[in-house]
This record gives C-alpha cells, sequence and structure tokens, in this order.
C-alpha cells in the first residue's frame, strides 16, 4: 500500500471538509449579521418614527426569518360551475370580451377577466334582520365557497348596511394581494366582490428577509404616515402584480411570484408591506 498517497488523500478531504465548513459558517454569520446588535438599531429606530410622528403600539420583531415564495395566480372562475351554484343552471348568460354576466331575476353576476367576481342582489326587502359573521359565512357555505384559508380582517358598518371583508391565508400567514367582500343588508348578502389567489407551490429554497427594524426605516422616508401608530407587525406573503406592470387592473395579472415580506398595521385600518426583494 503507497502510504505517502493514502496520507495526501486524506489530507486533501479534510482540508475539503475544513473548507466546507468554513463556508457553512461564514454564511450563516452572513445570515445572521443584520439580526446582530439590535438594541442599538431599535432605539435609532423609535427615535426615527418619533420625528416622523409615527407610534408604535406593538413590539418590533428581532427573530430572524426565513419563509420559502410562493408561485400564485389570480383563480379563475369557471362560467358553467358558477351558473350552476348560483342559479341551478338557469341563468341568462351573456359573453363579451373581458367581461361576462350571469343574471336571473334581480340577481347578476359579473366576471372581469375570468378571475373578478361580483355579486349583487338587487331585490329589496324592508326586513330588519341582524347583519352578523355567521349569515355572512353562511351564504359562502351555501355557495359551496371553501372557507378554510380565509381570514376576517374588517368589519365595515354604515346605517343598515355590513361589509365584511376577508383575507386569503397560507400556513397561517396572510396572503397579499387578495380578498373576499361580502356586504349585507337586512341580515341579506347584497354584494360580494372577490379577487382570490391560489397557491400553486412553493419554491425550493427559503429566503431571508430584512429584520422588521430594519425594514421598518422605510416608514420614515416621507410624511405619508406622520400621526399614525403601528398596531401590527408580521410576516406575510407578498403578490405584487404591478412587477407585470398592471397599475390599474390586477385581474390582467398572470402566474407570479409571492414573496415574504413585513405586513405592518395601522390602527386606523391601513397596511403597508414591506419588503426589500
Amino acid at each position: 500500500m503507497d502510504w505517502k498517497k493514502t496520507k495526501n488523500q486524506i489530507i486533501l478531504i479534510l482540508l475539503i471538509l475544513n473548507l466546507s465548513l468554513l463556508g457553512l459558517y461564514l454564511k450563516k454569520e452572513k445570515d445572521l449579521r443584520p439580526y446582530k446588535n439590535p438594541e442599538g438599531t431599535i432605539k435609532n429606530l423609535e427615535e426615527n418614527l418619533k420625528e416622523k410622528g409615527i407610534k408604535l403600539k406593538t413590539e418590533i420583531p428581532t427573530n430572524p426569518v426565513k419563509e420559502k415564495p410562493l408561485i400564485v395566480k389570480y383563480q379563475e372562475e369557471n362560467i358553467k360551475t358558477i351558473n350552476e351554484k348560483y342559479f341551478g343552471g338557469t341563468g341568462d348568460i351573456d359573453i363579451r370580451e373581458n367581461i361576462t354576466t350571469i343574471s336571473k331575476d334581480q340577481e347578476e353576476i359579473t366576471i372581469i377577466n375570468n378571475r373578478r367576481f361580483l355579486y349583487e342582489n338587487y331585490k329589496k326587502e324592508n326586513k330588519k334582520y341582524e347583519n352578523t359573521k355567521e349569515k355572512a359565512l353562511a351564504f359562502l357555505e351555501e355557495k359551496k365557497i371553501d372557507t378554510s384559508d380565509m381570514l376576517l380582517s374588517k368589519i365595515t358598518e354604515e346605517k343598515t348596511v355590513t361589509t365584511y371583508e376577508f383575507l386569503k391565508t397560507y400556513k397561517d400567514k396572510i396572503l397579499e394581494t387578495s380578498y373576499l367582500r361580502l356586504t349585507l343588508e337586512g341580515g341579506t348578502v347584497t354584494k360580494m366582490d372577490s379577487l382570490w389567489i391560489e397557491v400553486i407551490q412553493e419554491e425550493k429554497d427559503k429566503i431571508q428577509i430584512e429584520p422588521a427594524y430594519k425594514a421598518l426605516f422605510a416608514l420614515t422616508n416621507t410624511d405619508e404616515n406622520k400621526g399614525k401608530t403601528i398596531e401590527e407587525i408580521k410576516v406575510c406573503y407578498y403578490f405584487n402584480p404591478e412587477e407585470q406592470g398592471l397599475l390599474e387592473d390586477n385581474t390582467k395579472a398572470e402566474q407570479g411570484r409571492a414573496i415574504p415580506a413585513w405586513r405592518i398595521k395601522f390602527t386606523d385600518g391601513t397596511i403597508k408591506i414591506l419588503d426589500n426583494f
């Protein structure tokens, strides 16, 4: 046996192993660098927010966040299925270039680009039934709409009209930009407006997002948030149709990428998404 050759091979293997371990260590250090010594950064951030008239009503997350981006698209509506669900297949269908309408009696459904769904019930009933979340959910169940991935995020009341806004969730995180709004009057659903996101798959590798206490500095670059109070800072998934050049009509968005980001909620109900990709 050539011991000299064997010895050289062992030394080479150990050298490669040490270099690999060094590479892993340096990568870990690089990933954790933004999260080290956050106290000074947070103090600086709080001072900057105060100068801009922005108040904090919640703690600022300091833990590293890594999530897999998602491949998503807007859910497309099947005209025949919708007609069956709402009108037992007896609705009148009118198909135009980008808009389809289905109507029967005093109910009408409008579907824009096969994605945005609008339902309206014009039947006027002078009943004073209470508008409740249970009645909103019962309507969705009746129409066989899956509510397992929905989060009730907002309730708006104006005289006899109540609107419930639901957001899409994926693995307990909100997936922006998606919504379903139900308007009730006299205990009856009079309107529904929905643009819902469908998750196709997760990407293979996780990505690390900027620490919340660093991302929040973006709020201090303008005066638009002056006088507001931050009540919630959470990780979400963010699908931005504007990346496809769609500034006015999200319904034209094709398949795209939803990335992890920070979702900032203010006490006035406004939302700000902060991402670094």
